[in-house]
């Protein structure tokens, strides 16, 4: 499964102005929420899912990748937001830098979301990982050309 498509335009943060990367998740949450109608949940329960998960330990990894993540009902749909900040934003990283790149990614808690949840990390972290990447996405001047970036990057790392 690619990330692109689970990206809607109207989930993506360009330079946002938040304070800390809990305003962040509650934004990213709220947009993702927002995005679609199928939940059979609300929004505060989506963003208090992932928030419980960020309470658990951070998902602040390394060279400015943040992957926070929640599991949703069995049921609900799958779905991610963006944030790109080039200041860059504490969250708690394991290698102590600032977030610069965070996905925000919500599952269903069956079979299928699980092993979706795993490869849609992984996957994550080896597209932010490429320095070209990073820099085309900071670069980005709207949701358009970022998610025109994530789909361009994803056909060359996975044909």
């Amino acid at each position: 499964m690619l990330l692109r498509p689970l990206i809607a335009r109207s989930t993506v943060l360009v330079d946002p102005p938040v304070g800390n990367k809990w305003d962040l998740i509650a934004a990213l949450a709220a947009l993702v929420h927002g995005a679609r109608d199928d939940w059979g949940l609300g929004v505060e329960e989506m963003r208090a899912r992932v928030m419980a998960r960020e309470q658990q330990i951070t998902t602040g990894l390394e060279r400015g990748i943040a992957l926070p993540h929640g599991l949703l009902p069995s049921g609900a749909p799958s779905c991610v937001g963006m944030a790109l900040l080039p200041r860059g934003l504490d969250f708690a990283s394991l290698d102590g830098g600032p977030a610069h790149f965070v996905l925000l990614m919500v599952f269903p808690d069956d079979e299928m979301g699980r092993r979706l949840h795993l490869e849609l990390l992984a996957r994550s972290v080896r597209l932010l990982s490429d320095p070209g990447l990073r820099q085309a996405l900071l670069g980005a001047p709207d949701a358009g050309v970022a998610l025109d970036v994530v789909a361009a990057a994803e056909r060359a790392f996975f044909p």
